[in-house]
C-alpha cells in the first residue's frame, strides 16, 4: 500500500512547484528576461532540485521559460514582436477550430458556443466592460477547447497565461468587436464553415492591424501590456 502512495506524493509536489512557478512568471516577483536561478527556488519552495527541473521544462513547453544556449534558462521576454506573431498564429489556429467545430459538433454542442451571442450582447448593452472581456475571452477559449485537437488545446496553455498577465485587449472597443463577433456567430449558427473560418481569421487580423499601429506610433507603451488590470477594451 505504502508503494501506491509515493508516486502520488512526487506528483503532488512536482504540480505544486509548477504552479508556484507559473505564479511567480505571472504575477512578476520573476521578471521577463530574469535568469532562473534553480537553485533560489529551490531554497524559496522547500524541494530537491528534480521538481524544479521538472517545472522548468514544462514552462519551456509552454513559452513561458526560454532556454539560451548555455547560459541557463530565462524568463521569456514578450516583445512586441512576439505578440504581434502571437495574434498570427492565434488567428489561423482559431479560425480552423471554429471550423472544426462547426463541421463535427451536433447542435447541442454548437448551440453552447452559439449562446455566447446572446450573453456579449446583454454585457455590451449593460456597458459592463470588464464582463464583456471576461465573456470573450471564454468564447474564444471554448473554440479551441470543443475543436478537438490536441494541439489546439495545448495553445489554451500559452493563450490563457498571455490573456492574464498581459492586457490583451489593448487596441479596441468593444462596441467595434461585438459586430464580428455577431458576424461570427451568425455564420455558426447557419454552419456557414467557410465564411465563420474567413471571419475569425479577420477578427484577429484586424487586432493584430491595430496593435502593429498603436505599438509603431508610440501611443501604446508596451508596457502596460504586462498589467492583470481589466479595461474597457477587448481583442
Amino acid at each position: 500500500m505504502s508503494m501506491g502512495k509515493s508516486p502520488i506524493k512526487k506528483v503532488y509536489i512536482g504540480d505544486r512547484v509548477y504552479s508556484e512557478i507559473k505564479r511567480m512568471l505571472i504575477e512578476r516577483s520573476i521578471l521577463p528576461g530574469d535568469r532562473i536561478d534553480k537553485s533560489e527556488l529551490c531554497r524559496q519552495l522547500r524541494v530537491s532540485l528534480t521538481p524544479v527541473n521538472e517545472a522548468v521544462k514544462r514552462l519551456v513547453g509552454e513559452d513561458l521559460i526560454e532556454k539560451r544556449g548555455n547560459s541557463g534558462f530565462f524568463a521569456r521576454e514578450y516583445t512586441p514582436q512576439y505578440l504581434i506573431d502571437f495574434y498570427e498564429a492565434r488567428a489561423a489556429m482559431e479560425s480552423m477550430a471554429l471550423r472544426r467545430c462547426i463541421e463535427n459538433l451536433d447542435d447541442d454542442e454548437l448551440f453552447g458556443l452559439i449562446d455566447f451571442g446572446e450573453r456579449l450582447k446583454e454585457v455590451h448593452t449593460k456597458g459592463d466592460a470588464v464582463e464583456y472581456l471576461r465573456v470573450d475571452r471564454e468564447f474564444h477559449r471554448s473554440i479551441l477547447m470543443k475543436s478537438g485537437n490536441r494541439m489546439f488545446i495545448r495553445f489554451i496553455k500559452t493563450f490563457n497565461m498571455l490573456t492574464t498577465s498581459l492586457n490583451m485587449g489593448v487596441m479596441r472597443s468593444p462596441d467595434e468587436t461585438i459586430v464580428e463577433h455577431l458576424e461570427i456567430i451568425d455564420a455558426m449558427r447557419r454552419r456557414e464553415a467557410a465564411l465563420a473560418q474567413k471571419l475569425m481569421m479577420e477578427h484577429h487580423m484586424r487586432s493584430r492591424k491595430s496593435l502593429s499601429e498603436h505599438l509603431t506610433k508610440g501611443d501604446l507603451k508596451f508596457d502596460l501590456l504586462f498589467t492583470d488590470s481589466s479595461n474597457s477594451v477587448t481583442d
